[in-house]
Protein backbone atom coordinates (compact mmCIF):
# COMPACT_ATOMS: atom_id res chain seq x y z
CA UNK A 1 0.00 0.00 0.00
CA UNK A 2 1.34 2.99 -0.69
CA UNK A 3 2.14 5.63 1.79
CA UNK A 4 -0.33 8.73 1.12
CA UNK A 5 -0.16 11.98 2.90
CA UNK A 6 -1.88 11.37 5.75
CA UNK A 7 -1.01 7.64 6.11
CA UNK A 8 2.20 9.50 6.98
CA UNK A 9 1.00 11.93 9.19
CA UNK A 10 -0.83 9.07 11.21
CA UNK A 11 2.47 7.25 11.24
CA UNK A 12 4.72 10.16 12.74
CA UNK A 13 1.46 10.77 15.26
CA UNK A 14 1.78 6.90 16.06
CA UNK A 15 5.56 6.97 16.68
CA UNK A 16 5.16 10.09 18.46
CA UNK A 17 2.39 9.05 21.40
CA UNK A 18 3.81 6.04 22.01
CA UNK A 19 7.36 7.30 22.26
CA UNK A 20 5.70 9.53 25.30
CA UNK A 21 3.77 6.84 26.71
CA UNK A 22 6.46 4.56 27.12
CA UNK A 23 8.39 7.53 28.25
CA UNK A 24 6.08 8.46 30.93
CA UNK A 25 5.49 4.83 31.45
CA UNK A 26 1.48 5.39 30.65
CA UNK A 27 0.69 2.08 29.52
CA UNK A 28 -3.25 3.08 29.11
CA UNK A 29 -1.73 5.16 26.70
CA UNK A 30 0.21 2.99 24.86
CA UNK A 31 -2.25 0.21 24.81
CA UNK A 32 -4.88 2.78 23.39
CA UNK A 33 -2.97 4.24 20.54
CA UNK A 34 -1.70 0.96 19.46
CA UNK A 35 -5.40 -0.12 19.53
CA UNK A 36 -6.39 3.58 17.50
CA UNK A 37 -3.26 3.31 15.26
CA UNK A 38 -4.26 0.03 14.44
CA UNK A 39 -7.77 0.29 13.01
CA UNK A 40 -5.77 3.50 11.11
CA UNK A 41 -2.74 2.10 9.55
CA UNK A 42 -3.75 -1.56 9.82
CA UNK A 43 -2.41 -4.19 12.55
CA UNK A 44 1.10 -4.78 10.20
CA UNK A 45 1.70 -1.37 10.00
CA UNK A 46 1.77 -0.66 13.58
CA UNK A 47 3.63 -4.12 14.06
CA UNK A 48 6.33 -2.78 12.02
CA UNK A 49 6.41 0.84 13.29
CA UNK A 50 7.08 -1.11 16.88
CA UNK A 51 9.91 -2.93 15.26
CA UNK A 52 11.15 -0.42 13.51
CA UNK A 53 10.41 3.46 13.99
CA UNK A 54 9.70 3.49 18.32
CA UNK A 55 12.64 1.73 18.49
CA UNK A 56 14.86 3.91 16.36
CA UNK A 57 12.98 6.95 17.93
CA UNK A 58 13.64 6.12 21.69
CA UNK A 59 16.35 6.45 23.75
CA UNK A 60 17.99 3.47 24.32
CA UNK A 61 17.48 3.08 28.60
CA UNK A 62 13.80 3.10 27.38
CA UNK A 63 13.90 -0.09 25.11
CA UNK A 64 13.40 -2.06 28.23
CA UNK A 65 10.53 -0.28 29.31
CA UNK A 66 8.77 -0.52 25.99
CA UNK A 67 9.51 -4.12 25.54
CA UNK A 68 7.55 -4.47 29.59
CA UNK A 69 4.87 -2.41 28.39
CA UNK A 70 4.17 -4.74 25.57
CA UNK A 71 3.99 -7.78 27.56
CA UNK A 72 1.07 -9.96 28.09
CA UNK A 73 -0.48 -11.22 31.35
CA UNK A 74 1.02 -14.26 31.88
CA UNK A 75 4.62 -13.58 30.11
CA UNK A 76 7.95 -12.96 32.15
CA UNK A 77 10.01 -10.01 31.04
CA UNK A 78 13.40 -11.79 31.66
CA UNK A 79 12.26 -15.47 29.80
CA UNK A 80 11.63 -13.02 27.01
CA UNK A 81 14.85 -11.35 27.04
CA UNK A 82 16.16 -14.60 26.94
CA UNK A 83 14.45 -15.63 23.84
CA UNK A 84 15.69 -12.86 22.38
CA UNK A 85 19.53 -13.73 23.73
CA UNK A 86 19.07 -17.14 21.87
CA UNK A 87 18.69 -16.15 19.22
CA UNK A 88 21.60 -13.50 19.11
CA UNK A 89 23.40 -16.35 20.21
CA UNK A 90 22.36 -18.49 17.54
CA UNK A 91 22.90 -16.24 14.87
CA UNK A 92 26.54 -15.85 16.59
CA UNK A 93 27.42 -19.66 16.45
CA UNK A 94 25.72 -19.36 12.62
CA UNK A 95 28.36 -16.60 11.87
CA UNK A 96 31.65 -19.18 13.91
CA UNK A 97 31.94 -17.53 17.15
CA UNK A 98 32.35 -19.80 20.36
CA UNK A 99 30.48 -19.70 23.30
CA UNK A 100 33.06 -19.16 25.81
CA UNK A 101 35.62 -17.70 24.04
CA UNK A 102 33.77 -14.56 22.11
CA UNK A 103 30.36 -14.49 24.22
CA UNK A 104 28.71 -16.37 26.83
CA UNK A 105 25.65 -15.79 29.13
CA UNK A 106 25.43 -14.01 32.20
CA UNK A 107 22.38 -12.43 34.80
CA UNK A 108 22.43 -10.04 36.89
CA UNK A 109 22.41 -10.97 40.43
CA UNK A 110 19.90 -8.18 41.20
CA UNK A 111 16.92 -8.13 39.31
CA UNK A 112 17.72 -11.63 36.99
CA UNK A 113 17.67 -10.17 34.38
CA UNK A 114 20.05 -12.06 31.39
CA UNK A 115 22.70 -10.95 29.28
CA UNK A 116 25.40 -11.85 26.93
CA UNK A 117 28.69 -10.89 27.38
CA UNK A 118 30.88 -9.93 24.05
CA UNK A 119 34.12 -8.73 23.16
CA UNK A 120 33.93 -5.90 21.10
CA UNK A 121 35.03 -7.52 17.86
CA UNK A 122 32.49 -9.81 18.43
CA UNK A 123 29.53 -6.88 18.99
CA UNK A 124 31.03 -5.44 16.16
CA UNK A 125 30.81 -7.93 13.71
CA UNK A 126 26.84 -8.55 15.22
CA UNK A 127 25.58 -5.37 15.20
CA UNK A 128 26.88 -5.35 11.18
CA UNK A 129 24.75 -8.49 10.69
CA UNK A 130 21.14 -6.61 12.18
CA UNK A 131 19.40 -3.52 10.70
CA UNK A 132 19.90 -1.04 12.99
CA UNK A 133 15.92 -0.94 14.48
CA UNK A 134 17.48 -4.96 15.51
CA UNK A 135 20.30 -3.80 16.92
CA UNK A 136 18.67 -1.14 19.27
CA UNK A 137 16.36 -4.06 20.77
CA UNK A 138 18.65 -6.07 21.24
CA UNK A 139 21.65 -3.91 23.23
CA UNK A 140 19.99 -3.46 26.25
CA UNK A 141 20.86 -6.81 27.23
CA UNK A 142 24.42 -7.18 25.84
CA UNK A 143 27.67 -6.10 28.14
CA UNK A 144 31.03 -5.47 26.51
CA UNK A 145 34.39 -7.50 27.55
CA UNK A 146 37.83 -7.81 26.45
Amino acid sequence: MPVTFLSAAAQRQFVQQVCEAVRSGDLRSLRMAIITFSEILGRTEVERLLDEEVTLELEQGYIPAMLKMMLTEGDDFNSVVSEILSELAAAASKEGFTIGKDFSYGEDPETGQPFLRMTEATLLKLEALHSPAAWKNCRSYLRQID
